[in-house]
């Protein structure tokens, strides 16, 4: 099962790299997107891993041997996030 498509049109079959961008395509418009905004399959990918609880999932989910290629490509967001100290309004 690990090669079976994730995506099937409505006859069970994988859809074509044509198909599968002009669908995605018109998601994005309907989704209020604009030319600007582009997004592609493989960030789906950096989405999933990026959201990953711990590095050992993640690399799993990237399907990585190598613990470093996952750490510098996909971990993108902040393992431990440090709240700001409080400044005082009367400071100012």
């Amino acid at each position: 099962m690990d090669t079976a498509p994730l995506f099937l049109n409505r006859y069970g079959k994988p859809f074509t790299e044509t198909a599968f961008n002009s669908m995605s395509q018109r998601a994005r418009i309907a989704g209020g997107f604009d030319e600007a905004h582009q997004f592609h399959f493989h960030d789906l990918k950096a989405k999933a891993v990026s959201d990953s609880p711990n590095e050992i999932d993640a690399m799993n989910r990237g399907g990585h041997l190598d613990m470093r290629t996952t750490r510098r490509v996909y971990r993108r967001k902040p393992t431990e996030i440090v709240p700001l100290p409080r400044v005082s309004k009367k400071a100012s």
